[in-house]
């Protein structure tokens, strides 16, 4: 306790998140009068503003589709694969997957298993967290940890000054 003599406590600092401002109310009387009924150019329901944005042509997409829930018509490929006659090419394909993937095809496997759990994550590559010090010193330290964690979910930045902790916080209080 001797050696904190001297020092000030270390301070818990929280950053609250900053509210958008109001819009002011000039701004909206400026698109009321767009916005009246019977204005001839305003949008009619279910139509869209922007109707050519997003609809960006992929013929060769758009054929796949179309073929894949087509039956397959070749009885020779049907009965290689034991797949009864009428099954559609994507039934062919993916059996044609699964046979690969049990005969030690790795990219077949790969395929099947993105296909049914979705994506590997990569794992969070970090340093390992060095606990040494103080009980307070460590929590700190983990916090920290957490808070670059979420921040990295989210896209953020951290700020390193943003939670300090202070023995104090950890005291029952008082009533």
């Amino acid at each position: 306790m001797a050696k904190n003599q001297g020092q000030s406590p270390m301070q818990v600092v929280i950053e609250l998140p900053k509210k958008k401002r109001p819009t002011h109310p000039n701004t909206l009387k400026n698109l009321r009068p767009f916005f009246k009924p019977g204005n001839p150019w305003t949008w009619k329901p279910g139509q869209s503003g922007n109707p050519r944005s997003g609809s960006s042509r992929k013929p060769i997409t758009e054929l796949y589709r179309r073929t894949i829930e087509e039956p397959c018509e070749h009885p020779e490929i049907l009965s290689t694969l034991g797949l009864p006659e009428g099954s559609t090419w994507g039934a062919v394909l993916v059996k044609a997957a699964y046979i690969r993937a049990a005969e030690g095809n790795v990219q077949a496997i790969n395929e099947i298993t993105t296909r049914v759990d979705g994506p590997v994550e990569k794992p969070i590559e970090e340093e390992p967290l060095d606990l040494t010090g103080s009980p307070l010193e460590r929590l700190q330290k983990i916090v920290d940890r957490v808070r670059a964690r979420l921040a990295a979910q989210n896209g953020q930045q951290v700020s390193s000054t943003a939670t300090t902790l202070d023995r104090a916080d950890f005291q029952p209080k008082r009533h």
